[in-house]
């Protein structure tokens, strides 16, 4: 799968999955500026928890899914093929 790079961009594509339906490798986007507009993006690993890399520099995490307002997206590679890097 060929993922455009910002948050903004990769939260427009797939669809909606709850938290039961969530798959390892499906992406979670958390800390909301606004209805739609998220922050920060992680991967599913499963159980309950995602993997993400905070910013440059910082290790990468696993951690338990975001407390509060998050989205999850199951994207697949039908999804990106037409997505500008």
């Amino acid at each position: 799968i060929n993922l455009p790079r910002t948050t903004y961009a990769q939260i427009k594509l797939g669809r909606e999955v709850s938290v039961q339906e969530a798959q390892p490798g499906d992406l979670v986007f958390s800390n909301f500026s606004s209805p739609g507009t998220p922050e920060h993006v992680q991967m599913y690993l499963g159980d309950g928890k995602v993997v993400e890399a905070q910013q440059e520099g910082v290790p990468v995490l696993v951690s338990p899914l975001p407390k509060g307002n998050y989205t999850i997206k199951h994207v697949t590679k039908e999804d990106t093929s037409s997505t500008p890097d």
